[in-house]
């Protein structure tokens, strides 16, 4: 289901003419490159890094809940987790504050 089908605002004409389209589904990898160019025109290439390290938390996150790590290991991934969330929302509210060393 894609999100023509759950809005209820879309009209029906609009409805048949996207479903004659062909879906375009890019590889995961292609949306932080499409991410990265949209902070560089908006001028903040430093939230780039960090949205980065957030897409390698994540990874790091499901990679251990796959292998079923222990507890331990899991809380710090959350807290790193956490942590680069945070640098992150507060590059979004004050771009120009964000400083990555």
């Amino acid at each position: 289901m894609n999100v023509v089908e759950l809005n209820p605002t879309v009209s029906d004409a609009l409805r048949r003419t996207l479903a004659q389209l062909p879906e375009f589904d890019p590889p995961a990898s292609r949306w932080l490159d499409v991410i990265a160019e949209a902070r560089v025109v908006r001028g903040a290439p430093a939230l780039i890094a960090v949205e980065a390290d957030l897409a390698r938390v994540d990874g790091a996150l499901q990679a251990a809940y796959d292998r079923g790590a222990a507890p331990a290991e899991l809380e710090a991934l959350w807290q790193q987790r956490t942590a680069t969330l945070e640098a992150l929302l507060a590059g979004y509210r004050h771009p120009d504050s964000l400083i990555r060393i």
